[in-house]
């Protein structure tokens, strides 16, 4: 922590200390040290909270220091995460926390391989969808993978570029819909994909995707 310190009392601006606590956190990252840079998107986060009460900033913090606590799969990562949906509730953006739940709890599931926690975030998800009456109907199912699979092999089969009708506003508002404990884990083959199309110019820069898919999601031959 030493390094935060003598780097931030320089400062002496809230929205200067800010930034510079997140430049510091961002090169601890780059030196690929996650429990110190999770600390320090921590600490950013709880600054933006409490002294500039800019929570949109804080839950962005926190996103960030979860995240470092999860590529270490540090236990530390629980409470950052439960923070962040707490951030989110407190911004208005019930959608969002909701959403989170899930999600949450499915990193829980596969990664960290904590069945009781995952539990917790996806019970955490039902309760405030209960509370807020919000309907839900799976949108990523598996006829929609499979949908999705057949026409970027398609596309890559017959050398058709269709990488703009992939970035779509119709494709990329499907991954901001809520997801529940049943399709969070095709959602999160949709959203890793999307990344990687989002990034690429041309079919020619996402690596082999109908074997990639493929490997997701089994189907006969695209027509």
């Amino acid at each position: 922590m030493s390094i935060i310190k003598k780097d931030i009392s320089k400062s002496k601006k809230p929205q200067d200390q800010y930034e510079e606590y997140c430049d510091v956190a961002r090169q601890i990252e780059r030196n690929g040290t996650w429990t110190e840079a999770a600390k320090a998107y921590f600490k950013a986060g709880e600054y933006a909270e409490s002294k500039l009460e800019d929570f949109k900033e804080a839950s962005v913090c926190y996103e960030k220091s979860a995240d470092c606590y999860r590529n270490g799969l540090s236990p530390q990562a629980y409470e950052i995460y439960r923070g962040w949906i707490e951030i989110c509730l407190k911004r208005g953006i019930w959608k969002c926390a909701i959403k989170l739940s899930f999600e949450i709890g499915y990193i829980y599931e596969k990664q960290f391989c904590d069945v009781e926690i995952s539990k917790e975030f996806y019970d955490w998800g039902d309760d405030l969808r209960r509370e807020h009456n919000q309907k839900h109907v799976c949108l990523f199912t598996q006829d929609y993978i499979v949908k999705y699979w057949q026409k970027i092999s398609h596309g890559y089969i017959h050398e058709v570029d269709i990488i703009e009708a992939l970035k779509s506003e119709k494709m990329i508002d499907a991954l901001f819909k809520t997801v529940c404990r049943k399709c969070v884990p095709l959602w999160e083959i949709h959203y890793k994909y999307y990344i990687e199309i989002r990034d690429a110019n041309s079919f020619k820069d996402i690596q082999n995707p109908y074997l990639k898919l493929r490997h997701h999601v089994k189907c006969g031959s695209p027509a």
